[in-house]
């Protein structure tokens, strides 16, 4: 992906990041509220103290901390542990996502 400029570069930067931090909160959402996902209710996610906890139970401040790899590594885990198809989660997180 090609920018015309460095103003629409550090845009695209920040959009991204912000989509990346806050995947994890339309998770928890869709988990909550969407029965595509009930197989993957209680899916474990590592936090930034060593710990794992279940995604549904942490509260926004701990899902806003989550470490970048663990964040992309969720639909990863939720087509390979849970079977859930990546067009499914796709729709579901649009469903609670910003973007």
């Amino acid at each position: 992906h090609l920018t015309c400029g460095g103003t629409v570069a550090n845009i695209e930067a920040i959009w991204s990041a912000r989509n990346l931090k806050f995947y994890p909160l339309a998770l928890q959402a869709a988990l909550q509220n969407e029965p595509e996902f009930i197989a993957a209710k209680y899916i474990e996610v590592p936090l930034a103290s060593g710990e794992s906890q279940i995604l549904t139970e942490l509260d926004t401040w701990s899902l806003l901390n989550l470490k970048g790899d663990d964040i992309l590594a969720l639909p990863i885990r939720l087509q390979t542990d849970y079977q859930i198809d990546g067009e499914v989660i796709a729709k579901a997180i649009a469903k609670y996502s910003f973007c």
